[in-house]
């Protein structure tokens, strides 16, 4: 216990004040954070008050450090999305995302619109009916061209939707099948049976 003239440290009496001044000015960061709509609104807020003693050697006389630290939210994760394309002279460029594809679809074929920022369009007509050449089987034998549809649609998000529909069913797996048998046939010896 203290002698009675002696007044025991408080919160208050600690830096003559400083304490509860750093706690006022943190706590106003604290608000502030909160209420800024760039971050994100339920991530946990921290105010530390440190308080450091360092006695002297005799064990009489203490140095009392007063700090205060907060932790605040950071700025909340903005996603977008944007697509690299490449200009008429070659150079990759970035277009933004938003209203950058635009489809029309008159039911036979699909007209695309790209677009580029604020200024760069291109609209393309696309051909309903492509010939592809997927790659199906080995390497070593001739891929089989085969027709598909092809499809574009607008997504929410702005982006292109690209589907292809395979036109010729099955089709594709008898050529495949004779590619193989031609393959076989000229790489192997001619005395071993190709079934196909």
């Amino acid at each position: 216990m203290p002698k009675p003239d002696l007044q025991p440290v408080n919160l208050g009496s600690i830096s003559r004040g400083a304490l509860m001044e750093l706690f006022e000015i943190e706590i106003d960061k604290i608000a502030k954070n909160i209420a800024d709509t760039k971050t994100k609104a339920t991530q946990k807020r921290k105010l530390v008050l440190e308080l450091t003693f360092a006695p002297d050697i005799d064990r009489k006389v203490l140095d009392i450090t007063a700090n205060a630290k907060t932790k605040l939210a950071c700025i909340a994760d903005h996603a977008s999305r944007a697509y690299l394309g490449k200009g008429t002279d070659g150079q990759p460029y970035i277009l933004k995302a938003g209203n950058t594809v635009q489809v029309d679809d008159d039911g036979f074929g699909q007209t695309v619109t790209l677009k580029a920022g604020e200024v760069n369009t291109v609209e393309k007509k696309i051909e309903p009916r492509i010939k592809l050449i997927p790659l199906r089987t080995f390497s070593e034998c001739n891929p089989v061209e085969s027709e598909f549809l092809i499809r574009f649609q607008q997504t929410r998000d702005q982006t292109p939707s690209i589907a292809l529909f395979d036109l010729e069913g099955t089709k594709w797996q008898g050529d495949l099948m004779r590619s193989i048998k031609k393959y076989l046939v000229d790489n192997l010896p001619e005395n071993v049976p190709v079934l196909a």
